[in-house]
Formats: structure tokens, sequence, C-alpha cells
């Protein structure tokens, strides 16, 4: 898969229908910018995950859509690893799977706190790594839709 283009909201799906997006095994590709450690001088810089298409906003957007409902029973889910995922913040950029790039990123592992734990546990870790498979690091790695 090189492109998906997102179902459609009306009619909306039932507020206790499962809405899940799964996306693996693709040829998606997106930018990361990886996350910067703060210090006593410089503040932490969050990590960011872009891409052309329009792809991941739209992902959010969808996703969001089915959360927000006021009748909704059933959470919306996500697990989002894409294939071509390129940091080019090192000196060479690097071309990897999005769950590698999310393991490597030991800065968003860590959060603003710079302690590592479950981002579950640890509410201002970016990512617990492997792929995007909640609300919390969806919003904070896919930042650029407005």
């Amino acid at each position: 898969m090189t492109a998906l283009t997102m179902a459609g909201y009306s009619p909306p799906a039932e507020p206790g229908a499962q809405v899940t997006v799964t996306i693996s095994g693709n040829a998606l590709a997106a930018t990361y910018t990886t996350a910067i450690a703060g210090s006593e001088t410089t503040p932490y810089s969050s990590a960011s995950l872009t891409d052309a298409t329009g792809l991941l906003c739209s992902i959010s957007e969808f996703l969001h859509f089915y959360a927000d409902q006021t009748d909704r029973t059933v959470t919306p889910t996500i697990d989002l690893n894409l294939e071509l995922v390129t940091d080019d913040t090192t000196p060479t950029a690097v071309t990897a799977t999005l769950s590698a790039t999310l393991n490597a990123d030991a800065d968003a592992l860590k959060g603003l706190d710079g302690l590592s734990g479950d981002a579950t546990k640890d509410a201002d870790n970016e990512t617990d790594g492997d792929s995007i498979d909640s609300f919390q690091e969806m919003d904070r790695i896919i930042d650029s839709c407005s």
C-alpha cells in the first residue's frame, strides 16, 4: 500500500461500533524529527512525524471525530506503523519503520522530565516505543495538523 483514503464521516458508524485504524506492512512514507532532551539552558524539543500527503492528519481527524462523539460507547483505537520513516535530523538520513524509529528515540521515550517509563504510567513521555498505539502518542507525535 502506498496511499490511503480514510473512510467518510457520513453516515457515522454506530456509537457502539468499534472504530479501529491499523496500518502496517505498507510503503507509506513520513519524516520524523527526533526529540531533544532539555537541559538547564535549553528547553525540551518534542518529536514530530509529518507526511507530504496529509495521511497522518486524516487519520488523527478521523479518530478524533469518533472519539468526540458524545454518545460513543466504544473508544476508537489506533495501531500505526509506517514502513518508510526518514529521520533527517541525523547527519545521514536514516529510513526505517516507524516502530524502529520510535524505539531509537531515547529522548521521546523519556519525555519532558527525562525519566524513562511506560508512556501510560509516565504521562509526559511522547512514546512508549513500537507503533503509535494510543491517542496520547498520536497527539504528541503527529503534531503538524491544524
